[in-house]
């Protein structure tokens, strides 16, 4: 059976989930419709220059703790919360090379590919400078389906979403009514 591509909206957000160490963690409460994905998010910060990045060593970050701005904090603790969640699943990555079945996908709303003509170097400046020109990350590895296989296998409406999240070695689906996030403490 032939099914179709199924459409992966980027939301808008300022941070990114960490593709290095994403440390991505699903909490569902039981009959109470509620779900939660926790995770390290990336923050791009125009006060640093791309030079000071360097390699680092990240810690458990622990338990989530709100807190009051991800302003000037590269890497933050970053919590979803799913508004009426029907469905919630962590899946391992599908092989070593692909955390989902990327050609199961249309990912023609992502703009972080390499366009044609366009230097790797390129590409790279060119993401760089939407994110900090947008306030948005232009790939926040978390994704809005559209046309999502699961949402028609259920037989929902178009009151429900189907939200994904990608981290290095594991996948969060979540059917739910919409979404919000929170940042919390600085990971370092």
């Amino acid at each position: 059976m032939n099914q179709r591509k199924q459409l992966l909206m980027p939301v808008l957000v300022p941070w990114q989930i960490s593709p290095s160490v994403p440390y991505l963690r699903l909490q569902t409460l039981g009959a109470s419709a509620q779900a939660t994905a926790t995770f390290i998010g990336f923050y791009k910060s125009a006060a640093r220059s791309p030079g000071q990045a360097g390699v680092s060593v990240v810690q458990d970050p622990g338990e989530f703790h709100l807190s009051d701005t991800a302003e000037g904090a590269r890497h933050r603790l970053t919590r979803v919360l799913f508004e009426g969640a029907a469905h919630a699943r962590q899946l391992p990555a599908v092989s070593d090379a692909e955390v989902i079945k990327e050609d199961a996908f249309d990912w023609s709303l992502v703009p972080t590919g390499i366009q044609v003509g366009e230097a790797a170097e390129d590409a790279v400046r060119r993401v760089n400078d939407r994110w900090l020109s947008k306030g948005h990350c232009p790939d926040p590895a978390m994704y809005e389906v559209q046309s999502s296989n699961w949402l028609g296998s259920l037989g929902l409406d178009d009151t429900w979403h189907h939200y994904i999240l990608l981290g290095h070695d594991d996948y969060v689906e979540v059917v739910a009514r919409g979404w919000s996030w929170q940042p919390g403490q600085v990971v370092e």
